[in-house]
């Protein structure tokens, strides 16, 4: 992946950003590096997603003519990135910390880069994903409609839950360690969804 050294924010004396773009320049190609990614496939491609949507917050409209669709492979089974069917509106309900516990739970990734959410995984994996995505929406839009789906397990749950330490932040917390997508079913019951 070819990535201009003028993409990235330069650091001060700490190694932090200063927050500061490099000025607008033509990249020129004595200024661009090669950044080569190692690690297992999947995690190979979350990072070249997390590297894109960082470049994109520096440069914004850097990946707006991107075709995306190139980096789409007929086999099933092969690794790929695609752009994330679900229309703007449902996307708004799935926060960065949902969709990360989705994509967890099916074996994905998945970023917000500009405009666009991607997702990068198997082609049975990416469309579970985006499957899982439409219920996080549905639930965060309506929480006292039920979601019924054949890779989810109901739980119920005290109405104080919250008042006895069930945060949102620990439900974060479970996903993570378990691998799940937890959704609130009303005051009374958890979803727990999770990939056959």
């Amino acid at each position: 992946s070819d990535l201009p050294v003028t993409s990235l924010r330069p650091l001060d004396s700490d190694g932090q950003g200063d927050g500061q773009v490099a000025a607008a320049e033509e990249p020129s190609h004595e200024r661009q590096r090669t950044l080569l990614i190692f690690g297992q496939e999947l995690a190979r491609k979350c990072a070249e997603l997390r590297i894109m949507a960082l470049i994109e917050s520096a440069r914004p409209g850097t990946y707006d003519d991107f075709d995306f669709s190139a980096k789409v492979s007929d086999d099933e089974s092969e690794i790929s990135i695609e752009v994330c069917q679900l229309p703007e509106e449902e996307l708004r309900h799935c926060p960065e910390q949902r969709r990360r516990a989705v994509a967890a739970a099916t074996k994905c990734a998945c970023e917000v880069v500009g405009q666009r959410c991607l997702v990068a995984g198997a082609g049975h994996d990416r469309a579970k994903c985006q499957e899982y995505l439409r219920l996080v929406s549905a639930a965060a839009r309506d929480p006292a409609t039920p979601v019924v789906h054949d890779d989810a397990s109901r739980f119920a749950r005290d109405a104080s839950a919250e008042a006895n330490g069930l945060t949102e932040d620990v439900l974060a917390e479970i996903e993570v360690a378990t691998g799940t997508a937890i959704l609130a079913q009303g005051p009374d019951a958890l979803l727990v969804l999770a990939p056959e």
